[in-house]
């Protein structure tokens, strides 16, 4: 255990820290753009002042955990068993993406002639972790959609829009192409909207496709959709 210099004594009994994050019930965690987290408690104080902690954690459904954290042997349960100097009261992790994780966390106070006590655990959290944006989808037009065109104008607004995947806001690539094209005739870039408003010319058949852009998940292109903006202009 890495605790700086031992306490000149203990008190009787650590309090259990109090967690600030991840909380129980928090989706989409996930710190900096690649996936990991900080774990992060307020520290308990008392006549050693600062104590180091105690972290355990673990993914949810783990074989040999038991639900309410009970199990408190890290090689049948808790992935993780690690202590932290006195004066930390954060610790950063690594995890794996679109995963439920339980975490909870202890101080503990060593004195000068090698006694331990071991403080009460805070209450388990649980959260999920972000998962990957492997594709997104268009919605509307609907795909091969004959879009009305007033009479008089030459060009027909249409409003392109897909299905936000989980966890946004995201960025979005959009390129539009004439129907039996493979060169885009307009490429959009769009901020945090899952929707974008082209004009078009009347008359004609497009097709159109869109994918998220970083910077924490890029995918592939959506299949292709495509609309046509009613008969020829006037």
């Amino acid at each position: 255990m890495t605790g700086g210099t031992a306490a000149l004594s203990c008190p009787q009994l650590l309090p259990a820290p109090t967690i600030s994050g991840p909380l129980n019930g928090a989706e989409c965690v996930q710190d900096g753009t690649s996936p990991g987290a900080w774990f992060r408690w307020l520290p308990v104080t008392g006549v050693g002042g600062r104590y180091p902690y105690h972290i355990h954690f673990h993914r949810v459904g783990v074989s040999n955990c038991s639900e309410d954290g009970s199990n408190d042997n890290p090689p049948d349960c808790w992935m993780y068993d690690q202590y932290t100097s006195r004066t930390v009261t954060e610790h950063y992790f690594s995890l794996e993406e679109g995963t439920k994780y339980r975490w909870k966390v202890r101080g503990v106070c060593t004195d000068q002639q090698g006694d331990t006590v071991l403080g009460q655990w805070s209450g388990i959290q649980e959260f999920e972790t972000r998962p990957k944006i492997e594709s997104v989808s268009p919605i509307g037009p609907e795909n091969g959609e004959n879009l009305s065109a007033p009479q008089g104008i030459a060009n027909v607004a249409v409003e392109l829009r897909w299905a936000e995947p989980p966890c946004g806001p995201h960025n979005y690539m959009v390129q539009v192409f004439e129907s039996d094209s493979d060169n885009a005739i307009t490429t959009i870039s769009v901020a945090s909207d899952n929707f974008v408003t082209v004009y078009m010319q009347k008359g004609k058949s497009y097709d159109w496709w869109v994918r998220v852009t970083g910077p924490r998940d890029t995918t592939g292109y959506s299949g292709k959709w495509s609309f046509s903006t009613g008969g020829s202009g006037d």
